[in-house]
């Protein structure tokens, strides 16, 4: 989490999708076929380089391309360093300027590399966490 303002909100969120939506259907095809072909058969098969190729492809369409594009050069080098460090697939999440990668290995290399990335452009926090790989529950009382 680099030390910048967060991401767009509010109005200024409300005007960014009013002026880059609709996405190109394109785009839409694109980002539809990535997750139905390769991200959903990733996470089925275990296969963490699938499954993160595609969270990377997806960084580069439809309306997360604007988030991205709209992001500090801070954010949108961060998620390029910690891929390089060994992390299988990084991204930006939502919008902004929490960047996240996803790995099974090296991450202490991973997180090296993001605090390094961060310490050249203003600093920041990271974390090292496990995936909760159970949905959500709903408690109704």
């Amino acid at each position: 989490m680099p030390d910048l303002p967060s991401g767009a909100s509010g109005v200024k969120e409300s005007d960014i999708f009013r002026t880059h939506c609709p996405v190109p259907v394109e785009e839409v095809h694109m980002l539809c076929h990535e997750i139905l072909m390769r991200m959903l058969p990733g996470i089925v098969e275990k296969d963490l380089d699938l499954f993160g190729s595609s969270v990377n492809a997806i960084q580069e369409l439809g309306f997360k391309r604007v988030e991205v594009s709209l992001q500090d050069p801070a954010v949108r080098d961060l998620p390029g360093a910690m891929r390089a460090a060994g992390a299988p697939c990084a991204g930006l999440s939502s919008f902004g300027p929490a960047v996240y990668a996803i790995a099974d290995t090296g991450a202490r290399e991973v997180e090296q590399a993001a605090r390094s990335a961060m310490d050249r452009t203003g600093g920041g926090s990271t974390w090292i966490t496990r995936a909760r790989n159970e949905g959500a529950r709903v408690r109704i009382t």
